[in-house]
Parts: structure tokens; C-alpha cells; sequence
């Protein structure tokens, strides 16, 4: 594949993930809540939550700028760190219970079909991985 076709390619998924993707103002209050009861100390490089934190803004950032297609790459990081039991046990439960509310409401009309050509989705699903968080709600 070329890396025109490929582009090609990553654009068309993006269209198909952005049709589906439920589309409401709840997503700017969920970030807002989540942005502010962000501990501090999450911002610091040299903390585990570091890597958390910036998924979190880098959710933030491909929704505003409607690329799905790196949206779901990153919700599915997101997901392999909250599977983690040492990842999980740092991070507050407010806090992760809003990530999780917020992932959940991006996800609740996409499937793994619509998934197939997001690398991360080929290892394990989005169902698989959705399934897999909603043990961890607080």
C-alpha cells in the first residue's frame, strides 16, 4: 500500500468512525470535570499518571479536531492502561470513574467492525477492552 492509499484509507475510516460516534455537548462537561479534578500532581513527567493524564488530552484534542481514527487508537491505550492492576490502583477513583463514563458515551455506537484497520483493534477488540473496564466501575 502506498502512502497515498494509505492516507486514503485512513481518511475514509475517519468518516465511518465520525458518523458514529455519538455526537453531544455532554462530552465538553465531561472533559471539564474531568480537567478540573485532575490531581496536580498527574501533570508531573515523572509520575506513572503522566502517561494517563496526556491520553486523556489527547482524547480531548482528536475530538475537537473530529480525527476518530486517532480517537479510538488512544481510547484503546487508555483501556490497556486501566487493565492494569498497578495502573488502576494510582489513579483516583472520581477520577477514573469520569474516564471511564466519558469512554463508555464515545464508544456506546461503534463496534469492532468499524474498528478492523485501527491497528490497536487487532490485537484485542474495542468490546473486549469496553467489556473489560466496565468490571473496574467504581
Amino acid at each position: 500500500m502506498t502512502t497515498k492509499e494509505y492516507i486514503k484509507s485512513r481518511e475514509e475510516q475517519n468518516e465511518i468512525l465520525k458518523k458514529k460516534v455519538f455526537k453531544s455537548n455532554d462530552y465538553e462537561k465531561l472533559f471539564k470535570e474531568i480537567f478540573e479534578i485532575t490531581p496536580v500532581r498527574y501533570y508531573k513527567r515523572n509520575v506513572p499518571q503522566y502517561e494517563f493524564v496526556n491520553y486523556i488530552s489527547h482524547l480531548y484534542v482528536h475530538l475537537k479536531n473530529e480525527n476518530f481514527y486517532s480517537l479510538f487508537i488512544t481510547i484503546g491505550r487508555i483501556c490497556d492502561f486501566i487493565d492494569s492492576d498497578k495502573n488502576r490502583s494510582m489513579i483516583e477513583q472520581d477520577y477514573l470513574k469520569l474516564v471511564i463514563a466519558l469512554i463508555k458515551k464515545m464508544t456506546i455506537n461503534i463496534s469492532s467492525k468499524d474498528l478492523e484497520d485501527v491497528p490497536v483493534f487487532r490485537i484485542r477488540s474495542l468490546e473486549e477492552r469496553i467489556e473489560k473496564i466496565k468490571e473496574y466501575e467504581i
